[in-house]
């Protein structure tokens, strides 16, 4: 039997695979500075077994950048998946 780690790393890397998070290769807004490696799909999602909210990235991330549209988007996201840990919709 996986542990339970092992498991969701797998989960998370078909979860991955299938919504084609990670690098876009595009740069929408322009690039930032030196070090941005351009855009990143990602998705938000709450493991109620486990009582986490679990962010996906698709690949190691050493920093993200939000514009306000983006930053407030991410919060609702995290917001909504943590309410629905205590079983509450959002």
């Amino acid at each position: 039997m996986a542990h339970h780690s092992e498991q969701l790393t797998a989960e998370l890397k078909e979860a991955a695979d299938r919504l084609k998070l990670g690098a876009t290769g595009d740069y929408p807004q322009g690039k930032l500075n030196e070090t941005d490696e351009g855009e990143i799909q990602l998705a938000v999602t709450a493991d109620t077994d486990a009582g986490k909210v679990l962010m996906n990235f698709g690949t190691s991330v050493v920093w993200i950048g939000f514009d306000y549209e983006q930053a407030l988007a991410l919060a609702d996201s995290i917001r909504d998946n943590a309410f629905r840990l205590r079983g509450i919709d959002a």
